[in-house]
C-alpha cells in the first residue's frame, strides 16, 4: 500500500557540498510556498546511500545540519519530523524537520537519548533566528534568483514518485 503525502509538503533533497549562495536560493524560492501550505518542507541528503552510518554519524552531514542551521534553512522546515506532540505526520516522515536538523548539527541529541526542556528552547531560539534569516534572505530574493542546482523540490505526491527506495537519506530508521 503506497502512502499518500500531503499536497503541499515539499521534500528537499540537498548535497553537503551546496554552497551558501545556493542554499540562501532554495530559501527565497521555497519560502513563499511553504508560507501559503498547510505544511513546510522536510529535507533529505543526498548522497549517502552506501555509508551505512546514520547522518548524524557522518560529519560531514554534521557540519552541513549545522551551517544549513545558521543559514536559516531550518526556518522553511516542518517543525519536527519525528517529535511525538509535534510532528503533524501520522507515521514515518520522508524527511528530516526543522528539530531534526539542528539538534543533529548541534550534537544535542541522537536516537534513544533523552533530552530535556533545556534543548528545547535552545531549539526555538535557534529556530527564531532562523526566521529572521528567512525574511532578510526574502527580502534580498533577487539577489538570489539563480535557480540553485542539486535539490529536487517536489509538492507532496505519492511517496514513491519522490522517494524511490534508496534514493536519500533522511536520518536513522530510529528516527522515522
Amino acid at each position: 500500500m503506497k502512502k499518500i503525502l500531503p499536497d503541499d509538503l515539499h521534500v528537499l533533497a540537498l548535497t553537503v557540498d551546496m554552497p551558501d549562495d545556493e542554499i540562501k536560493g532554495v530559501i527565497a524560492q521555497i519560502l513563499p510556498r511553504v508560507m501559503k501550505a498547510k505544511f513546510g518542507a522536510v529535507l533529505t541528503v543526498s548522497g549517502y546511500d552506501d555509508d551505512p552510518r546514520e547522518l548524524y554519524q557522518i560529519p560531514e552531514c554534521v557540519d552541513f545540519f549545522r551551517r544549513i542551521s545558521d543559514l536559516g534553512l531550518i526556518g522553511i522546515l516542518e517543525v519536527s519530523s519525528s517529535l511525538d506532540g509535534i510532528s503533524r505526520f501520522p507515521g514515518p516522515a520522508p524527511g528530516l524537520g526543522a528539530f531534526e536538523i539542528w539538534a543533529f548539527g548541534n550534537h544535542k541529541i541522537t536516537p534513544n537519548v533523552e533530552f530535556d526542556q533545556t534543548v528545547m528552547f535552545e531549539f526555538f531560539a535557534a529556530l527564531e533566528k532562523a526566521n529572521q534569516a528567512c525574511k532578510v534572505i526574502l527580502g534580498e530574493a533577487d539577489k538570489w534568483s539563480k535557480k540553485p542546482h542539486g535539490y529536487l523540490v517536489q509538492p507532496g505526491k505519492n511517496s514513491s514518485d519522490i522517494m524511490p527506495e534508496g534514493q536519500h537519506r533522511h536520518g536513522g530508521h530510529e528516527w522515522n
